[in-house]
């Protein structure tokens, strides 16, 4: 698979219009990384209504919002002790098998902090 690497400052963001060529695919993983200070922030948003994406900062922990089409699943990511938005460099990770996200994890030096979810039946 092809890499893309972007980096946004302040309110600039990317917009890809997948509608004309939707990913059908049974397996995903979305990567990314991050640093900032803010503690609320979206990081990434595809898809609509009942079928959709969403990785943001709430608080300073990272939140996943995953709507299959079969009801959302919610997972909050937080560490132990500070918050993500301390402007250190921080490595997320989604991954998806059909209907069930696997794990979400972020990743800081050598410690990883996750979470997953069984996903609802189709």
């Amino acid at each position: 698979k092809e890499e893309s690497v972007a980096t946004f400052k302040g309110n600039e963001f990317f917009c890809y219009d997948l509608s004309t060529t939707p990913i059908q695919s049974s397996t995903d993983e979305i990567t990314l990384s991050f640093r900032t200070l803010q503690r609320n922030g979206l990081m990434l948003h595809t898809g609509k209504s009942a079928d959709y994406v969403n990785l943001s900062l709430k608080s300073g922990a990272v939140w996943l919002v995953i709507n299959l089409g079969s009801g959302a699943f919610e997972a909050l990511v937080e560490p132990v002790n500070g918050k993500f938005n301390d402007n250190a460099w921080h490595d997320v990770r989604v991954t998806r098998n059909l209907r069930q996200v696997n794990t979400v994890s972020v990743t800081q030096g050598h410690r990883i902090w996750s979470g997953a979810s069984v996903g609802h039946p189709p």
